[in-house]
């Protein structure tokens, strides 16, 4: 049977977490000395405290004027949305929900944004302010998962993470990497969490941390691209934001994968689609 492992919250669980026997604690010093991961100060954090704290009716307004007063930028913007979203909402033991749709989604609106920034003026009237709109949607879209996650079950917070002994030892960021490979297959997400925060911290390569996660991505592409896609979308929104804020999403790329799986099942097998109807795998 998976074990099952609380998300630092309030007074209630924000979801659980399934894995396999073998996998390490979540709060190995136990939960209630759990401490959140804050982010640095700087304009970015400024942003993540402002979608933090406003309704969601009342965020849009805030954005909007921000970035047509040019208070920040969209790639800020967009960096703060990632943030927030993994800082306070855990990814869930479904289908589809959690913040790993609006962080993968974070490359495309920024791609947008740019291509739309550089269009030319059509009867004298600028692009930029439709250039804000893919960036403003994804912030928007971030505040209202919180609202969502806070209504269910309360505030919460990514705590920050204890390694352990063993895993902060390591120095070879390459066999990290590879033990990273190793924790997703065995479906122990708590300790393939630990261990990609141990990689971004040696510096680990952009290259063999995708790996690691397409070790799953790639074979279980044929049960859903959703293997396949979310992790490298992820990834390429880091790459538009900057992979100084990489250890925020943290938890999605590898729990995604692993929470498809598990759900409240255990790890189910592919499922033929029959024509006109639509299975989940």
């Amino acid at each position: 049977m998976p074990t099952s492992h609380m998300y630092y919250g309030g007074a209630r669980a924000l979801s659980v977490r399934f894995a396999f026997p073998g996998d390490d604690e979540l709060f190995p010093q136990g939960r209630e000395n759990a401490r959140p991961l804050d982010v640095p100060p700087g304009r970015v954090a400024d942003l993540v405290r402002m979608l933090e704290t406003t309704p969601f009716m009342e965020v849009a307004p805030k954005v909007a004027a921000g970035l047509r007063e040019n208070r920040f930028s969209h790639q800020e913007g967009l960096a703060a949305a990632l943030i927030a979203v993994n800082r306070c909402v855990e990814q869930v033991a479904d289908h589809h929900g959690g913040p790993i749709h609006p962080t993968a989604g974070g490359w495309a609106a920024a791609w947008m944004a740019g291509m739309i920034a550089r269009s030319p003026e059509k009867d004298g009237a600028s692009s930029n302010p439709w250039a804000d709109l893919p960036g403003a949607q994804i912030m928007c879209m971030a505040t209202r998962h919180l609202d969502y996650s806070r209504k269910l079950s309360g505030p919460a917070v990514m705590p920050k993470p204890d390694l352990g002994p063993r895993i902060a030892a390591m120095q070879d960021p390459k066999e990290v990497c590879a033990e990273l490979g190793e924790a997703i297959l065995a479906v122990h997400p708590v300790r393939a969490e630990k261990l990609l925060v141990r990689a971004l911290e040696l510096g680990a390569a952009r290259d063999d941390l995708l790996a690691a996660r397409m070790e799953e991505g790639v074979p279980r592409n044929v049960c859903d691209d959703q293997y396949l896609l979310y992790p490298n979308f992820c990834f390429m929104s880091l790459d538009a934001v900057g992979w100084e804020f990489a250890e925020w999403p943290r938890s999605p790329v590898p729990q995604h994968g692993l929470a498809q799986r598990q759900g409240l099942l255990g790890d189910r097998p592919a499922v033929p689609r029959r024509a006109g109807r639509r299975r989940r795998q």
